[in-house]
């Protein structure tokens, strides 16, 4: 007898069925009749399946499903991503969100917007559009408008400033030390030399249809660059030079003159050996003067 094993029943505990809180007793009745002394079988009370409850709303601390506002931040994991519409050929494109950047693609799978998480370069296949544009780096577009775009190089085959919402265009080149050099501005093309000063202004005049040039200082030593002569050329339509100012003095070419126009008398000129030409009337015609470092005027020619 001490090698008999005895075996004792398994208790199968009850489960809730889904959906179900609580488990639902098993209740049984059994008929009688108290005459005869005779019992009927048992039966089971039917006990049916609970109501199947699908959740159609979700709302907690990060979603809400039913106003469709996200409440809280969600962390992707190293593959996860966001995409916003499902890209098909030649139908619609879409919009991925990734860990490392954004992108978006076109109906013909082109990438039309980029953003690199990890280099912060932007990429636009169209247009870009803003009313400040800044970087450290490059800007390089087919077209590039905005009021104020700034960066350490910019490159574009269509490079807009102002315009509509855009306020007047304006451009400048700035040195190292802070001195602007170049300025575009209101129709206008100024050159400056050390400290911002001006050395040449280029404006075009639209209701007259002149281009109006003026030049302050040709050649020179600047910033401790080397020294450069300075000259002007004036050619015509045809390619022909009329004028030349160089070293040289001034030279007048393909059967061009000099004028002298206006009677105002100019001061003694300060430079050494220097000469002043003029015109004078006060003789009663027409006198071509020279007026010397001395202050002294001699009368070159008189009208005759």
């Amino acid at each position: 007898m001490a090698n008999d094993q005895i075996y004792t029943p398994e208790v199968i505990q009850e489960n809730p069925y889904p959906n179900q809180d609580t488990v639902v007793e098993m209740v049984t009745t059994e008929s009688s009749n108290k005459t005869t002394q005779q019992y009927g079988a048992s039966k089971i009370s039917v006990n049916p399946f609970p109501t199947s409850r699908i959740a159609t709303e979700l709302l907690s601390t990060k979603l809400n499903t039913k106003t469709r506002q996200i409440l809280g931040s969600f962390t992707f994991t190293p593959s996860g991503a966001l995409q916003i519409g499902n890209y098909q050929e030649g139908e619609h494109g879409d919009v991925r969100i990734l860990p490392t950047g954004i992108i978006a693609r076109n109906t013909l799978g082109d990438t039309t917007f980029a953003l690199d998480g990890e280099t912060g370069d932007a990429t636009f296949l169209g247009t870009l559009q803003s009313g400040t544009i800044l970087s450290n780096g490059v800007i390089q577009g087919g077209e590039i408008i905005g009021g104020v775009i700034q960066g350490g190089e910019i490159i574009g085959s269509n490079l807009t400033l102002g315009g509509e919402n855009n306020g007047e265009g304006t451009m400048t080149a700035i040195r190292s030390n802070g001195d602007k050099y170049i300025l575009i501005d209101n129709g206008a093309l100024y050159f400056y030399g050390d400290a911002s000063q001006t050395r040449a202004e280029v404006k075009f005049d639209p209701l007259e249809n002149f281009l109006y040039t003026r030049i302050l200082q040709v050649g020179g030593n600047y910033g401790g660059s080397p020294s450069q002569d300075g000259s002007i050329i004036v050619d015509n339509s045809l390619g022909q030079t009329l004028a030349i100012i160089d070293n040289d003095g001034v030279t007048t070419r393909n059967g061009r003159y000099l004028s002298i126009e206006g009677l105002n008398t100019p001061n003694a000129p300060t430079a050494t050996n220097g000469v002043r030409l003029y015109l004078d009337t006060s003789g009663g015609k027409t006198r071509l003067m020279a007026l010397f470092e001395s202050g002294v005027a001699q009368v070159v020619a008189t009208e005759p």
